[in-house]
């Protein structure tokens, strides 16, 4: 794993999964296995942190990534479904090799996608 925190570029790297943000940041779980950066804002972001409060989930921060990460380790893929707002979004759980590469419903914030090589 590779990770760099100089801005305004920050990369998280895994096998051959790269994943980068410009002028934003990642955060993880406490067990650094799953990963999040969010581009935008997700609108009904205070009732989900409350949510995911009563579940036992503790938050150091109101940035909206460490929102990310605890909602999908709470309710999984299914808790795409439950954001709100302009944003794209990628997460990356370690532990079973998963990425999502997701953005709001009207796809009003861009998500760009490169590959190295051929």
């Amino acid at each position: 794993r590779a990770f760099s925190p100089t801005k305004p570029f920050q990369f998280f790297g895994y096998k051959n999964l790269e994943l980068g943000v410009w002028n934003a940041t990642f955060a993880s779980n406490e067990q650094k296995t799953v990963w999040a950066m969010i581009d935008g804002k997700i609108s009904n972001s205070q009732e989900l942190r409350m949510e995911l409060k009563k579940l036992g989930y503790a938050f150091s921060t109101e940035d909206d990534n460490e929102l990310i990460v605890h909602a999908y380790e709470a309710w999984k893929e299914s808790f795409i479904s439950r954001l709100n707002g302009d944003f794209a979004a990628a997460i990356f759980d370690e532990e079973n090799e998963l990425a999502y590469i997701i953005h709001d419903r009207l796809g009003k914030k861009n998500f760009y996608r490169a590959t190295k090589g051929g």
